[in-house]
Parts: C-alpha cells; structure tokens; sequence
C-alpha cells in the first residue's frame, strides 16, 4: 500500500512540473536579465538540448535554467525508483513499458529546453 502511494505521489510530482512549465510557457516572452552570451542562438538552442539548463544559464534566465536542470536530473531518477518499485510489486509489463518510454521522455523534455532557449536567444540575445 506504501509503495503504490508513493508511485502515485511521484507520477502527480511529474504531472504537475510538466503542468507548471506548460503554464510558464503561456506567459508572453519577459526579458531575461543581462544575456551571457551574444552571437547566434542555435548554440544556446543546441546547448540546452544536450544539457537541459544550459541555454537558459547563457541567456541570463537562471530560474528558469534551473528548473530544467532539476528536471532533466530528476526524471531518470524518478524513472529508476519508479521501475524498482514496479518490479517490486511484480508489475514486469509496466516495469518495462516504463523504461521504454523514458529515453523518450528525457529527449521530449531536451527538446523542450532546447526550443525555449533558442526562442528567447532569438528574441533578446542577438547582436
């Protein structure tokens, strides 16, 4: 009974970051504070692609930088203690459906980063 409230705490935990990040992404485009870097936006793009967090860092947006960088840490350990708590409860099929879908999960969520970062270096940091 523990085991499966903590599995739903950790999918609601997941649920209502991605929730968050959806409504942040609504808001119109703000400034960031001074931008670290000037010059072409793909390489905050790229960077942020790679390591979730990154881009942001370099735009001069370090909340939203480290968001992604907790989120982008957080999911494959999330995903890890979800799949050993699943083969626990002797639930293989869902066990593995999970780590299937989690590399998807993990690039669905660097392209996300990579997006915004491009989108606001784009906007705020050219030359």
């Amino acid at each position: 009974m523990n085991r499966s409230l903590l599995l739903l705490a950790i999918s609601a935990s997941i649920v209502l970051v991605s929730y968050l990040e959806v409504l942040g992404a609504q808001e119109p485009l703000r400034p960031p504070a001074p931008c670290r870097f000037r010059g072409d936006p793909l390489i905050p793009g790229l960077s942020s692609f790679f390591i979730p967090g990154l881009g942001q860092f370099m735009n001069g947006d370090d909340h939203k930088g480290f968001t992604h960088l907790v989120v982008a840490v957080g999911l494959p350990t999330l995903v890890v203690i979800a799949g050993r708590l699943l083969g626990e409860m002797g639930l293989w099929q869902m066990r593995e459906t999970l780590f299937i879908t989690a590399p998807l999960l993990y690039l669905g969520w660097g392209l996300h980063s990579g997006m915004d970062a491009y989108r606001v270096a784009e906007t705020y940091c050219k030359r």
